[in-house]
């Protein structure tokens, strides 16, 4: 276990000579590594039958690593802390970083919480990375989050008493943080580390819809994290094409689908791009999309959900074959009056809780192929993924309905209602509308920014 002090700071030592010091987490320097004093005493399950028994063992503990075997560690009575002793005097984390032994009292400078080498990794994640706050939806910048002095970690509007919240804090890490603010009251945070993902392939009028939804994503969307592409193209092309995306943001995942199918189902082979899995969300968008207004709520709505998020459809499970009508009636299952969701755009939380999801509808997309045909679903992945969504687990179709329109014809004529992103599958030709579009937006754009110098 590691120790960590009322300042927030670990115990490290010298590789050179074994010097103590003590460094914030995040902030380890000048050579120096966080000390292992060896196996933590007891577990989660003795500690509490210690609480129930009042029994909590005041044993001395001591370290096997020579750098620090002449210590002796002993709990508290509450089973929190820790006292260090060097022989009559205890070991003293002083705020300029030194570690003092002239102490025979133990108070809070004298006291440290073991953590396991999880739960150090875990402090570090959560110091460095953004969250989004559960009971507000607003995200939490690492300019935000600080280790304070009595153990207290701030984060958002909890102040967490790093004494009473581990082994249960890391449960759920890295993807979300369950806290007890005040000791008791629970608070959630989720991760926030998005990763924006598309497919297109060959067609010069597809890839030019991915060129413009991109530049969107960039421009009006205000997206600055990174972008995975599922594409023939490689990455020299997409960049000469969408000279605002910086390289380092790139990602290519290189696929040749054979035909409709392969285009289609081609957003479940995110499953294979291990990247993927350090990311939530992990939001898909087809390319026939423009995104015009900033996207973060929705990254935000999608990385607080329970679920796979997808835009509700306008239409009955049971009567359309785009969503899956057909599926269910040879199922046997009468959906009754829901609705279904399209798959042009959806979201997961992340790929190691939610990926199972996409394994098992391409999964039934394969096996169904060699049962009746490569040709037998029009609509293939939604389709499979709506029949999924029911059979097993019902999508999220509240969380981003609200940032998503449908592009209908007029829609690229005006700059009213942007929300989010737009959907132009029911316009034609899809390429020239949604350039439209596009030059509408920055004509609402400049207009507004013109009577904001004035």
């Amino acid at each position: 276990m590691f120790l960590l002090s009322t300042h927030g700071t670990v115990v490290c030592a010298s590789p050179h000579d074994g010097t103590l010091a003590h460094f914030r987490p995040d902030r380890i320097g000048n050579g120096y590594e966080p000390v292992n004093f060896g196996a933590l005493p007891g577990d989660p399950g003795s500690d509490f039958k210690a609480f129930l028994e009042l029994s909590a063992s005041t044993d001395a503990h001591r370290p096997t690593d020579p750098r620090v075997s002449d210590l002796a560690l002993t709990r508290t009575k509450d089973l929190r802390t820790f006292k260090v002793a060097r022989g009559e005097t205890y070991m003293t984390a002083v705020p300029d970083g030194k570690l003092l032994f002239h102490s025979r009292e133990a108070n809070n400078w004298e006291l440290y919480v073991g953590l396991s080498p999880e739960d150090l990794a875990n402090i570090k994640l959560i110091l460095s990375n953004e969250w989004v706050e559960a009971s507000t939806g607003k995200l939490v910048t690492p300019e935000t989050i600080g280790l304070k002095e009595g153990w207290r970690l701030t984060i958002g509007q909890a102040v967490l008493d790093l004494r009473l919240q581990f082994p249960a804090m890391s449960r759920d890490m890295p993807f979300r943080i369950v806290g007890m603010h005040e000791g008791w009251r629970i608070v959630q945070f989720f991760l926030y580390k998005p990763l924006m993902y598309f497919t297109a392939f060959k067609s010069p009028e597809v890839l030019k819809q991915l060129y413009l939804c991109l530049q969107s994503l960039l421009e009006f969307g205000r997206y600055e994290g990174p972008v995975h592409l599922i594409t023939d193209q490689t990455a020299e092309t997409i960049l000469a094409n969408v000279p605002g995306l910086d390289p380092s943001r790139l990602s290519i995942q290189t696929l040749h689908p054979a035909d409709w199918v392969g285009y289609v189902a081609a957003k479940y082979t995110i499953l294979e791009h291990e990247p993927a899995y350090a990311h939530q969300p992990v939001f898909f968008n087809d390319p026939d999309i423009i995104f015009d207004a900033d996207i973060k709520p929705a990254l935000r709505a999608i990385a607080g959900s329970d679920r796979i998020a997808a835009p509700i459809e306008g239409g009955l499970l049971r009567t359309f074959p785009s969503i899956g009508a057909a599926l269910y009636q040879r199922d046997g299952f009468d959906p009754g009056f829901a609705n279904g969701f399209n798959a042009g755009t959806m979201g997961l939380p992340n790929l190691r809780k939610h990926g199972h999801t996409f394994e098992l509808i391409r999964s039934i997309i394969v096996n169904h192929a060699l049962l009746h045909g490569r040709d037998y679903h029009r609509w293939v992945d939604q389709e499979t993924a709506n029949y999924v969504s029911f059979r097993i687990g019902h999508v999220n179709t509240h969380a981003i309905s609200r940032y998503v329109r449908v592009g209908f014809p007029g829609t690229d004529e005006t700059a009213e209602g942007r929300c989010g992103l737009v959907h132009f599958w029911a316009s034609h030709p899809k390429g020239a509308v949604m350039e439209n579009y596009v030059r509408t937006l920055r004509k609402a754009d400049a207009e507004k920014n013109e009577v904001k110098t004035i």
